[in-house]
């Protein structure tokens, strides 16, 4: 609650500035459209509860994640947008005008908030508001400027999603693997249910498992989905997606699929962002492999060797060594 009064004495003051600019009108237009937006999140946020939470802990009690959340991330995180964006030909897959009114969406573990931002522009001219949560949101995406009908605040995906019930006319999850256990997928995809108004929609994007004709892409790609298993998450969600959701209570849901192939000269589109994304998350890898821990300990590979095969896979991928990984678009209507 201090976060959205802050917000919304920013947008008050902006006005004020404004009104001292000489910009009168455009200042009022502001401090309502702050109060409106301070009014909608007031009435739809609601106390945080906890679910049931993932089991696997470090000896600290810290959940594990592969990626961890920095500002390193920032440029792999909207390369990512931009992959899925071409590969499936828009931002998202339903228009706006099908979408139950007022146009509300929310960005799931939003990142850097580059989509939220990006459908907040997009959607001004509807009288849309986008909000983008996360556990902590880079400094790029605070500090930038951005739409008065964007917000991006704080919050665990992993906990309660920190909304009213039927708050939103469409949500959407992107390339959250890395962090989702493999049994909290289902009451993941329950929160977001519940903050979908009926007639909304939810979308999830994620990624399969890569199958290269690279020995070294292969090598990485193995020890990379042992870790995944001994952590307890999906190194792809993409390929379970329809089961998740129909645990989670959604009938029917659309599924559509990508096949994005690596490399030159037989690449897709989006192969030269996806080889750039996925080998920078392996690139990760290395500081686990190189540190002694319960959970790295039983990796039979030193961290030079997993270096030395990060440069032959890319190698490999530069001379058209066939490498692919499919991505998944699952689609969802509630119903009620």
């Amino acid at each position: 609650m201090i976060c959205l009064l802050t917000i919304a004495l920013r947008y008050r003051l902006a006005g004020t500035h404004q009104r001292k600019a000489g910009a009168c009108a455009d200042g009022e237009a502001a401090i309502m459209h702050a109060h409106t937006m301070f009014t909608w999140l007031t009435r739809h946020r609601r106390a945080t509860r906890r679910l049931p939470m993932p089991t696997q802990t470090s000896d600290e009690g810290h959940r594990y994640f592969f990626i961890s959340n920095d500002q390193s991330e920032v440029l792999r995180l909207n390369l990512q947008h931009f992959m899925f964006a071409r590969e499936f030909g828009s931002d998202r897959a339903v228009p706006a005008q099908v979408m139950p009114q007022p146009i509300e969406l929310l960005d799931v573990a939003c990142g850097t908030g580059f989509w939220a931002i990006q459908q907040a522009k997009e959607l001004a001219p509807l009288g849309a508001n986008i909000v983008g949560f996360d556990k902590q949101l880079p400094s790029a995406a605070t500090s930038g400027e951005r739409p008065d009908n964007c917000l991006l605040i704080a919050g665990d995906a992993l906990e309660c999603f920190p909304f009213g019930d039927a708050s939103f006319s469409y949500v959407m999850m992107r390339a959250c693997s890395a962090f989702v256990p493999r049994d909290h997928w289902p009451i993941f995809l329950r929160e977001a249910a519940r903050v979908t108004r009926p007639g909304g929609f939810v979308e999830v994007r994620d990624f399969g498992v890569v199958v290269s004709e690279s020995q070294a892409m292969t090598t990485l790609t193995r020890i990379f989905t042992q870790l995944a298993d001994r952590v307890g998450i999906y190194p792809g969600a993409g390929p379970h997606l329809r089961t998740i959701f129909n645990a989670a209570g959604f009938n029917s849901p659309r599924i559509m699929t990508r096949q994005v192939r690596f490399g030159r000269p037989r690449g897709t589109p989006g192969g030269a962002l996806m080889v750039t994304d996925y080998l920078a998350v392996l690139k990760r890898v290395i500081v686990p492999i190189s540190q002694s821990g319960i959970i790295w300990d039983h990796v039979p590979i030193t961290a030079t060797r997993w270096e030395n095969l990060l440069v032959e896979a890319e190698a490999d991928s530069q001379e058209g060594k066939k490498t692919a990984v499919q991505l998944t678009c699952a689609l969802a209507r509630r119903v009620a």
